[in-house]
């Protein structure tokens, strides 16, 4: 499981739309990932739409916002095309991080998580229930504590 202080030891990811990016991102302050339970999960879909509009909030912290989704690149990429996401999608990176399926087997974990420009976990919100996967207020908090400066 992925927890507050530890540091990602890899952090190059495939996106849905085949390209690989870096977690950390060139010239941020810090990565917001929100992992979604499933694609299908109407919380989670609520919650990308809340991340959605409250782009500036990330944009104007210098964080860049990705969301993963449990299914595979071509599903993912069906699901970004259909909804519009106007974030990077990452497929497959919740056994990366340590999410699992909860409640005997039957339930992905959700969440979010704020990595710093380092590589270091700075708030992690993992859960069981996806209404719970979405603070705005706590991510805000999060983000306005890293460091100025990316790098």
């Amino acid at each position: 499981m992925i927890d507050v202080g530890s540091t990602l030891e890899s952090t190059s990811v495939q996106l849905s739309d085949g390209t690989t990016a870096d977690l950390l991102g060139e010239g941020h302050r810090g990565t917001l990932v929100y992992f979604m339970r499933t694609t299908t999960c109407m919380m989670c879909n609520a919650h990308v739409r809340t991340l959605t509009s409250n782009a500036k909030d990330f944009r104007d912290r210098g964080v860049r916002v990705l969301i993963a989704v449990p299914q595979e690149a071509t599903a993912a990429q069906a699901w970004v095309e259909r909804r519009r996401i106007p974030f990077p999608v990452v497929p497959g990176l919740h056994g990366d991080l340590g999410l699992a399926r909860r409640l005997l087997g039957s339930m992905m974990q959700s969440g979010t998580v704020v990595v710093d420009a380092t590589g270091r976990v700075t708030y992690a919100d993992i859960v069981t229930m996806p209404t719970g996967g979405y603070r705005h207020r706590d991510v805000l908090a999060a983000l306005d504590a890293l460091p100025q400066h990316a790098g």
